[in-house]
């Protein structure tokens, strides 16, 4: 029912594309061979909702009749709260591979973006949908290296450090770490289709998004990354630490290559508000 007043009131106010939260957190709403049902949908993660109801199914069906494109929000590599780790389903690949994981002092549990398999799970929990569903986009947020986790990635930065005279510095090796995983779900996106698009939704502050290893200037001004972007200028026009128009000429003073398209991303709930 919910979904399908979503909907209607997406046809009502002429909005032509739905963003669909499919994976919050290495979980599914969706039917899906790598990740487990979502706690979500029937109180446990790993069990379906009654029926076997299959929300994104579902949801897709509603858009299609009303001429609404649908895009896949993914949440790459959270996992879950360090207290909800007993809770995960047993065939979660967090649970089957803790080795993939790392504990963030945000007392969150985040899959690591510096390990091959890693990117290589993200890239075909991707594919999995693209070949399951008639999606019409895969959309990232802003979760890429959590803020304030400079300790928890040392030891293999200092292995990957020993291994080659020309290092790069954490923050360079973090984004080229994203940067590889992003490459290659864009592959895998156009691999399926050349009509399906692949964005990412980074935070509004372009000076922010280098400490969660998000390179956002190589994403927008290189092709074979993204097919749009879409920064969350949730700034309003005299927010005292950054303006809404001074984020968005950032935004715009990249020198964004011909064929990527530039959303400007607003908060409505932040309506009325500054």
């Amino acid at each position: 029912a919910e979904l399908d007043s979503i909907v209607s009131t997406c046809k009502k106010l002429n909005i032509n594309t739905v963003f669909f939260q499919v994976r919050p957190a290495s979980d599914a709403f969706y039917k899906s061979d790598i990740f487990p049902w979502s706690k979500y949908l029937s109180g446990t993660q790993g069990i379906s909702a009654d029926g076997g109801f299959d929300p994104l199914e579902y949801l897709l069906g509603l858009c299609k009749k009303q001429g609404i494109s649908l895009h896949a929000w993914i949440n790459p590599y959270r996992v879950c709260k360090v207290n909800e780790l007993d809770m995960l389903s047993p065939d979660n690949p967090a649970k089957m591979h803790p080795e993939y994981t790392v504990t963030c002092s945000d007392g969150n549990v985040y899959y690591n973006p510096a390990l091959a398999d890693v990117r290589d799970l993200v890239t075909k929990g991707v594919t999995e949908i693209l070949e399951n569903y008639d999606v019409d986009g895969i959309h990232f947020d802003d979760y890429f290296y959590p803020e304030n986790s400079d300790e928890v990635d040392d030891e293999i930065y200092n292995i990957y450090a020993q291994s080659t005279d020309n290092r790069l510095s954490k923050e360079e090796w973090r984004a080229q770490n994203v940067n590889s995983m992003i490459q290659k779900v864009y592959q895998a996106v156009h691999k399926n289709s050349k009509k399906i698009l692949f964005g990412i939704s980074p935070q509004g502050n372009i000076n922010n998004n280098m400490a969660l290893g998000a390179d956002v200037k190589t994403w927008c001004e290189n092709k074979g990354y993204i097919d749009y972007i879409c920064p969350q200028i949730y700034f309003s026009l005299d927010n005292p630490a950054l303006t809404f128009e001074e984020s968005l000429n950032e935004w715009l003073s990249l020198n964004l290559h011909k064929d990527l398209k530039l959303y400007v991303g607003l908060a409505g709930y932040k309506g009325g508000t500054e």
